[in-house]
């Protein structure tokens, strides 16, 4: 089974990390993309970020109607510092895996915790969008595929200029998040009077 892996805080879920895993699981034939919900990413200070299960719930209701897309609480039940590797190593060894990166993120991918790990065990795939020229990410990729080998394909996704910061920042001003996130999102996060 040809598995996509998307990992992040998803804090909250938003439309571009639906879009983006859409386009992978389409340009790639993937048959399931899993939502990898971070317990504690690495780059992240832990008190700034929202409960797990709430992030989960959010996650969960954004993927309601596309059965393609699995909410995973893996990295939720395992606690700790989330890690890619151990991640694609609980997948084991009978999947073909993708594991799903924004642009912004294959720039810092050689500061990772065992980034020539991370691709011997799983293909990345890129969404290039911008303020990242398509061009300068597939460089990138081909920078750290000669340093680490394995494969990295780069895909072009439609830009959304939207991210989990700014719709903290929205809600916790008082605006509208609303056609950022889906709807159920959206209430979820008003009814537990998250980010305010």
């Amino acid at each position: 089974m040809k598995i996509g892996i998307f990992g992040g805080s998803f804090d909250p879920i938003h439309m571009a990390h639906l879009l983006l895993a859409q386009k992978a699981a389409e340009q790639f034939a993937l048959d399931r993309v899993h939502f990898v919900v971070a317990y504690f990413p690495p780059h992240r200070a832990a008190k700034n970020l929202t409960e797990g299960r709430w992030r989960l719930q959010m996650v969960r209701e954004a993927l309601r109607d596309n059965p393609l897309f699995v909410a995973d609480d893996r990295e939720l039940v395992r606690a700790g510092t989330s890690y890619t590797l151990d991640t694609l190593e609980s997948f084991g060894k009978d999947n073909e895996l993708y594991f799903l990166l924004g642009a912004d993120s294959l720039f810092a991918f050689e500061f990772w915790y065992e980034p020539a790990e991370i691709l011997k065990r799983a293909t990345i795939l890129v969404g290039s969008r911008p303020p990242h020229r398509h061009a300068d990410v597939q460089l990138q990729a081909d920078r750290l595929m000669k340093k680490f080998g394995g494969q990295i394909h780069v895909f072009d996704f439609p830009w959304l200029n939207i991210s989990s910061t700014s719709i903290r920042e929205d809600i916790s001003q008082g605006r509208s998040a609303r056609y950022q996130i889906t709807e159920p999102v959206r209430k979820i996060i008003e009814e537990r009077g998250l980010y305010r």
